[in-house]
């Protein structure tokens, strides 16, 4: 529309999808844009489209939500993500060991399977402020007094880390039930980061999610 709000014209065509949160490019010629067939519980893909409505160019297809791009800064925008908790579901992330659970609800490794990475990823920007990672693991056997997991916040693809902390297997109250494990750090600069949760082949281990969330700001 123009800036008086007259002149309106959809530029969108498919009315099956939901198209939300668009953002102009810099340059005012293109719009991106997240689309969902099922606004309330669908999977948001990002497309542009240019001002015209002519071209339209899906970016990619990734089961993970995409949602509230930005042209101009390559991050989200830090009023928005310092009002939000972010939750990385452990079977929509990269891992080098493990398969996804029958149910589809998390990944696991057994002692059959080498130590490795059993969830990584996956470099999101984060503003500067204070964030409480919690990472929800289960085990099959508390009985051992080994480190079973490594749980870890870092930077850098990996390279730079910024908290971690081993799980032995005595930190869990009861075999085979969900607990949390929380990291806090902070952050003095816009950084993407990375969660990781590193299986030593001890016991079995299943990782259910990542629950990010802001306690401060700087």
């Amino acid at each position: 529309m123009s800036p008086d709000g007259n002149h309106r014209q959809r530029l969108t065509t498919d009315t099956q999808l939901a198209d939300y949160y668009p953002a102009w490019s810099p340059d005012g010629k293109y719009l991106v844009y997240a689309a969902s067939p099922d606004k309330q519980k669908g999977n948001w893909e990002l497309k542009v489209i240019s001002a015209d409505g002519r071209e339209q160019i899906p970016l990619f297809t990734h089961p993970a939500n995409e949602k509230f791009p930005d042209w101009s800064s390559g991050y989200v925008p830090d009023e928005w993500v310092l009002q939000q908790q972010f939750v990385y579901e452990a079977e929509e992330m990269p891992r080098v060991i493990g398969a996804v659970t029958e149910d589809g609800k998390a990944v696991y490794a057994d002692t059959s399977a080498a130590s490795g990475f059993l969830m990584y990823g996956p470099y999101k920007w984060f503003a500067p402020a204070k964030y409480v990672a919690s990472f929800r693991l289960k085990i099959n056997n508390n009985d051992l007094d080994e480190m079973i997991a490594l749980i870890e916040v870092s930077a850098d693809q990996g390279k730079r880390s910024l908290i971690q902390t081993p799980i032995q297997a005595r930190d869990f109250e009861q075999a085979d039930q969900y607990q949390e494990f929380q990291l806090v750090f902070s952050l003095t600069e816009h950084t993407p980061l990375e969660f990781r949760v590193y299986f030593s082949g001890k016991t079995g281990v299943w990782v259910d999610n990542v629950t990010v969330s802001p306690v401060a700001v700087f």
